[in-house]
């Protein structure tokens, strides 16, 4: 039997299917997911076009860089060969700061002594003993000065933890800088002039070898001891006896050798070392700030790091991958800013004058955007003041001349009894040439004033202009009294003359351990 339904049975091959509409806000759905899914891929495209050419801009550079002969990687700035540790300067340094032995007292007398040097003779024995108390290390460090290498065992192989290593080395040297200037000033006083002029050749020789081993902070702390070096010479110079005028006077083993005096006035016209100091440290900044990008742009270093906000030993977040892999380009293309900027300093290193640095850097704007500063992430924070340091190069050139032209003009007074009417008269005897001043053009010379109220030899300083010998805090000429005179003398009725300006600025500076404080601060406090 069969069922009927009431409801009429259709033809089922001429029913058509309900299709329900799309509604609008899914079509929406999809284009956008289109369109977003070819601005992915464009993004993805151009970043590694972008990745690719700052490659190839930066590589570029290394080639040329390369091609110039100049050293670029780490591996680039290590020792050519194995010196033997008795030609090492690097090494005898190093024994001797180990050398040092100072009580606690004397260590406090170590470190007043640097702002005045009547310290010598209001403690006259207990500086005895402190020389006494450290005979090997002043030996350690006369065989450093014949030492014929330089190599401190730092390895620049990982240039960013090379700081964390050279530092405590470099405690060391400016305490044996300040120990060298403690026994020369007291050996004058007591009237050994010969063993005086034996202890400033040393620490003349310290400071050099500690400018040798090549970053910034390793030059900064040298020109601080090449300025304690200047500031004795200052002081000692107008009473410095020699064998020829006081044979009558002295026993002649105490007074010092006219050679001695000649061989100092040679190192600081001719040495090597001061002419190439400051080129070195710039390929060696160079080099760190490549390496630096090198690590970052693969990886090794994360930004969080590299920004202090987690230590080198954190794993990377998924921020610092991310970041990383986007920003690559943009660091790369900033690390291509800071070479060619860093050759124009390696290339300003070695000009003759001030004058022809500055027409050869670029001049840097004095406040930088904040489009500027999201362009140059790491020269915002890298690379501030480097200027500076090759400043405070040339004023260490001047005052190396200086002093050679004030120990020029004893020898002349010892022999006539009176100084020079000209510096012209020092030539060929005394002084090989008139030095150049380093912040004149057209290859000027030092100036004189031989009867001034207190005679001087004077460079014109920075500011290029010649005041006559005025002594400024911040600019005006750089300045070295040949009586000894200081005008705090006056103020303070001190019964030595203090410090020379000059040499407690670098002092000063260098004494900080933060590296961008000594780049952005030498030269411009007094202690």
């Amino acid at each position: 039997m069969m069922l009927h339904s009431d409801q009429p049975r259709g033809d089922s091959a001429t029913i058509e299917p309900t299709v329900e509409p799309i509604p609008p806000r899914y079509w929406w759905l999809k284009r956008i997911g289109v369109v977003v899914g070819l601005l992915l891929v464009t993004l993805f495209t151009l970043r590694l076009w972008w990745g690719w050419e700052a490659n190839r801009r930066l590589q570029a550079e290394i080639d040329k860089i390369i091609a110039a002969g100049e050293p670029i990687y780490p591996e680039d700035f290590g020792p050519k060969e194995e010196i033997p540790d008795d030609q090492n300067a690097a090494r005898l340094l190093l024994q001797a700061a180990t050398a040092v032995n100072l009580t606690t007292e004397q260590m406090k007398l170590l470190q007043e002594f640097r702002a005045s040097s009547a310290v010598v003779r209001e403690h006259f024995h207990e500086v005895r003993a402190i020389i006494e108390d450290n005979a090997q290390a002043f030996e350690l460090l006369r065989r450093a000065r014949g030492a014929s290498s330089t190599d401190w065992g730092v390895s620049s192989h990982t240039p960013m933890a090379t700081f964390n290593a050279i530092l405590p080395v470099l405690d060391g040297q400016r305490q044996l800088a300040r120990l060298l200037h403690l026994g020369a000033m007291h050996q004058h006083q007591s009237g050994d002039d010969r063993s005086a002029v034996g202890k400033l050749r040393d620490l003349l020789a310290l400071s050099d070898a500690v400018s040798r081993q090549g970053t910034v902070i390793a030059l900064l702390t040298g020109l601080g001891c090449e300025g304690l070096f200047v500031n004795a010479i200052e002081e000692t110079a107008p009473t410095l006896a020699l064998r020829a005028e006081c044979a009558d006077t002295a026993p002649s083993n105490r007074a010092a050798d006219r050679s001695e005096i000649q061989a100092m006035i040679a190192d600081l016209l001719d040495k090597p070392t001061a002419k190439r100091r400051s080129k070195n440290a710039m390929l060696w900044e160079r080099m760190y700030q490549f390496d630096l990008v090198q690590q970052v742009v693969q990886g090794k270093v994360t930004v969080s790091a590299w920004l202090g906000l987690g230590s080198a030993a954190m794993a990377a977040s998924v921020w610092d991958t991310t970041w990383n892999y986007l920003s690559a380009p943009l660091v790369q293309l900033d690390a291509l800013s800071m070479l060619l900027r860093s050759s124009l300093r390696t290339v300003a290193a070695e000009k003759p004058s001030w004058a022809e640095v500055k027409a050869t850097l670029p001049e840097e704007a004095p406040d930088r955007s904040v489009l500027d500063s999201i362009i140059h992430p790491f020269s915002r924070i890298m690379y501030p003041s480097l200027d500076r340091t090759l400043l405070n190069h040339f004023r260490a050139l001047a005052r190396r001349r200086l002093a050679a032209t004030a120990l020029g003009i004893r020898l002349y007074e010892v022999d006539h009894g009176q100084r020079p009417e000209a510096l012209a008269d020092l030539v060929p005897v005394y002084l090989p040439q008139i030095p150049k001043d380093p912040f004149a053009d057209n290859g000027q010379t030092l100036r004189y004033l031989p009867y001034a109220t207190h005679p001087v030899v004077y460079s014109i300083g920075e500011n290029g202009l010649d005041e006559e010998g005025k002594v400024e805090k911040r600019a005006g000429d750089v300045v070295f009294f040949l009586d000894g005179w200081r005008q705090e003398d006056d103020e303070d009725d001190k019964v030595s003359p203090p410090p020379s300006i000059q040499a407690g600025e670098d002092q000063h500076n260098v004494d900080e351990d933060d590296r961008q404080g000594d780049e952005e601060e030498s030269g411009e406090e007094e202690p």
